[in-house]
């Protein structure tokens, strides 16, 4: 494993570390589904290069993560905690900084718009809402859906606007105002045993239609879609390959925008995975 030294131009309250087809995820460890540690990394959208950037951390203990998302400068995460959801606020070396609490939720994927974080809140794997926060004022609204999906989840907009959500093998279209699913495609290529379980998905923003998901069945896979047809091709194999995946999610930093970094300085440091 080398060390990729990133320099950066001090920005007030924000530094310009990662630009361009990057998307961030989180990898939680394998439990029920999902427990402490998780680890946050970047990769590039077209390469699938892998940067391997450290465990998310809270008040210095090491946590439990997902619903990952880019907005307003900020990379936003849930900390699934007893009792509910944080939402948090990740720096470049995965330190979370509280945002607010939301009690009784269990926040698993997310997407930002508009001002706002959509995030799917599944509690006890029955009660399933697609959850809205108005990152202005932090107030959460919640309407529930007309179906139960798999808790490996995520959720993102399309170029047209359209919100898709991608559980295990399947895709669906989601309307955030009504709280309809409508299927759409399944990926039904087979893996063994079973089938493909998407944990993790997020539209690349320099190629409008081209999705990446993130497969936490047997090895942690990056693949890559062209919606709505549910072929799918590698991009990168067995990431983060020393530890086995519980659930995982994804979150791309739209062009040009840049990685917004509170209180880093101008330097960051991001540890690149070489195979």
């Amino acid at each position: 494993m080398k060390t990729l030294l990133t320099l950066a131009l001090a920005l007030p309250l924000a530094s310009s570390i990662l630009a361009g087809s990057t998307v961030f995820g989180l990898k939680s460890t394998a439990g029920a589904p999902s427990v402490a540690p998780t680890r946050l990394f970047s990769f590039d959208g077209t390469t699938g290069i892998v940067n391997d950037i450290g465990w998310v951390t809270y008040n210095g203990s090491q946590v439990n993560a997902d619903g990952l998302s880019y907005g307003n400068g900020n990379l936003y995460a849930f900390l699934l905690e007893a009792g509910g959801s944080r939402l948090v606020t990740l720096d470049s070396m995965g330190v979370a900084t509280s945002v607010a609490f939301y009690q009784g939720t269990t926040m698993r994927g997310a997407t930002y718009r508009n001002g706002r974080i959509y995030a799917l809140d599944v509690l006890q794997g029955t009660a399933w809402n697609i959850a809205t926060i108005d990152v202005s004022t932090l107030l959460l609204t919640s309407v529930a859906l007309n179906t139960t999906i798999s808790d490996a989840c995520d959720l993102d907009y399309d170029a047209t606007g359209m919100l898709w959500v991608a559980e295990a093998n399947a895709f669906h279209f989601l309307n955030p105002t009504t709280g309809a699913v409508n299927f759409v495609a399944a990926d039904n290529q087979p893996e063994n045993p079973g089938f493909i379980f998407n944990a993790g998905f997020a539209f690349d923003e320099t190629s409008p239609g081209r999705a990446i998901a993130m497969d936490v069945n047997l090895t942690d896979d990056l693949n890559t879609y062209v919606l709505p047809l549910p072929a799918r091709t590698p991009l990168t194999p067995n990431i983060l390959p020393n530890f086995n995946a519980g659930r995982g999610d994804l979150a791309v930093v739209p062009e040009p925008a840049t990685w917004a970094v509170i209180g880093l300085g101008v330097v960051g440091l991001l540890r690149r995975r070489r195979r």
